[in-house]
């Protein structure tokens, strides 16, 4: 089994990351003028992505780049972001990472205070097309900023704030004693942050590939997160497990969310 990681995207990984991009633009006939693949930069991602406003991460097979997605602010819309450049290699594809990756990088708008995600794509990429609609993108006209000219389908998404934890357990119908077990917190402690009205901060994943042969249905929870406190308190942080659901993975990529 692989063991991935993601890390930001540093200047080591720029050559990799710019060899991926490419390498997927011309397998769909897109290595044409217009699209990222001649993107000045394109081989210096690291240095554009350098600016708070930006982040950039790669996927990780040790030291092997695998794949990538990043943002960037989007002056279309307000307070608004470009997800940009996800990829993935070959020889991870397949594996639902797509969609994995799109919940982390959804994540890190969200720390930037960003309220929605914008996102442009070609029709020659299907596979990526229906990652988007399943996570929730919604197509749209094409925007008057748009850079890459070729590009021909445009979605936007509303990002929606975490759920409080007690709005979490109303959703799932779990006890209070059974969400403070997963947590590995006491009742007690749960009990005072329900009433600090602290939101849960959790991502939301297929299982491994391997799993959801046997059972389509089962996601991977993540409890490695924050719990965020509302507002303004210092943040709680797990150290967290993982834990394997049989849950539909449309209804629960909205669970955590409102």
């Amino acid at each position: 089994m692989k063991m991935l990681t993601i890390e930001p995207l540093r200047h080591e990984y720029d050559a990799a990351v710019a060899s991926l991009i490419r390498m997927n633009l011309k397998a769909h006939q897109l290595d044409i003028p217009g699209t990222a693949y001649f993107d000045e930069g394109l081989d210096h991602l690291s240095d554009f992505y350098d600016h708070p406003a930006r982040a950039y991460y790669v996927l990780l097979d040790r030291e092997r780049v695998v794949g990538g997605i990043g943002l960037a602010e989007f002056q279309g819309f307000s307070r608004c972001c470009e997800l940009q450049k996800l990829y993935l290699d070959d020889s991870v594809k397949g594996q639902g990472l797509g969609y994995d990756l799109i919940s982390f990088i959804e994540a890190q708008a969200r720390e930037k205070k960003y309220k929605q995600i914008y996102l442009e794509t070609h029709t020659n990429l299907q596979t990526a097309i229906h990652i988007y609609e399943k996570c929730g993108y919604k197509e749209i006209d094409r925007p008057a900023s748009v850079v890459h000219s070729t590009m021909n389908r445009f979605y936007l998404k509303k990002l929606k704030a975490p759920m409080t934890l007690k709005q979490f357990r109303s959703r799932t119908g779990m006890t209070q004693k059974g969400l403070a077990q997963m947590m590995g917190i006491t009742p007690l402690t749960l009990s005072k942050y329900e009433k600090g009205e602290w939101m849960l901060n959790l991502t939301i994943t297929q299982a491994p590939y391997s799993v959801r042969r046997r059972n389509p249905r089962q996601l991977q929870i993540n409890h490695s997160h924050d719990i965020i406190p509302y507002p303004g308190r210092r943040r709680r942080r797990f150290s967290g497990f993982t834990r394997l659901l049989s849950l539909d993975f449309d209804f629960s990529r909205s669970l955590f969310f409102v």
